[in-house]
């Protein structure tokens, strides 16, 4: 009766009557690929996406890598911060700390007053024997 009757905009074909049954036909049954053309579009995009884009997953492990250095010195910096607080309390706390430490750092003096710096010498010793 009907044979072959093709739909030329969506490239399927309508009902085909063979023998008095009644048998759906397309181009999916043409090609097993077109079966899996859902996860071959998503294995595609997936692969596109991990190895070819701006964002591909080795930019992202570098980036995370340096986003976790970058953390890890901020929290170094907050400890550094911290005692430097500390000792900024100390030192402001009263002027015999800041007269103490301005001596002891920068070699500051009194007008009538001199500084020796002395320098303890390393050993050395002989491997010789």
């Amino acid at each position: 009766m009907f044979e072959n009757s093709t739909n030329n905009h969506t490239g399927t074909q309508s009902l085909v009557w063979n023998n008095g049954k009644k048998v759906q036909f397309c181009f999916v049954m043409l090609h097993p690929l077109f079966r899996f053309r859902y996860y071959i579009l998503f294995g595609f995009f997936a692969i596109w996406m991990s190895f070819f884009d701006m964002n591909n997953l080795f930019f992202r492990y570098r980036i995370a890598n340096e986003v976790s250095v970058l953390e890890d010195n901020i929290e170094e910096h907050k400890k550094a911060i911290a005692e430097l607080d500390q000792q900024k309390k100390y030192l402001f706390g009263n002027d015999r700390n800041l007269q103490r430490f301005a001596r002891e750092k920068y070699l500051m003096k009194k007008d009538n007053e001199d500084v020796f710096v002395i320098v303890e010498e390393e050993k050395v010793e002989d491997n010789n024997k």
